[in-house]
């Protein structure tokens, strides 16, 4: 882990030192999980805001998705209230749907059940097996690689 935390830091410094945006969204989640993993999960949550950002920035919606989902599922791990995870996953869930991001989609919608069940709402979320007809049918193999 020493060695991965190493390259996390190589990694951030290139981008800031040479300002590219191009990929950086996937770099700053690559570095978020890592981090994840050695440092309080609260601290982590910057790099996906950041990862976000730069994604749109560049117009790399499969990374701005993803950076979506990663840190709502971080937001989960770390206890957050379950209202405001609850409207957090709603927002990621409209936004995946505006780009059609049904793979993001999916696995936002398997978390937002989860918190609705923990908080004793309602799961009237399309189901799992909606969503895996949509993106068959969507045939989009970059959308269909998680499934």
């Amino acid at each position: 882990m020493q060695h991965a935390r190493q390259c996390t830091f190589l990694a951030k410094s290139l981008l800031d030192r040479f300002g590219l945006n191009d990929g950086a969204g996937e770099v700053l989640a690559g570095i978020a999980e890592v981090q994840a993993y050695l440092e309080p999960m609260q601290s982590v949550v910057e790099f996906h805001t950041k990862g976000f950002e730069v994604s749109m920035s560049v117009g790399d919606i499969q990374w701005a998705c993803l950076c979506k989902l990663q840190h709502t599922v971080l937001l989960f791990w770390s206890g957050v209230n379950l209202q405001i995870l609850e409207k957090e996953a709603s927002e990621n869930c409209q936004f995946m749907q505006s780009y059609d991001h049904d793979t993001s989609l999916l696995l936002m919608l398997i978390l937002q059940r989860t918190i609705w069940t923990l908080s004793g709402g309602e799961t009237d979320v399309l189901s799992g097996h909606d969503l895996f007809e949509k993106v068959i049918q969507n045939k989009n193999p970059r959308q269909s690689m998680v499934l």
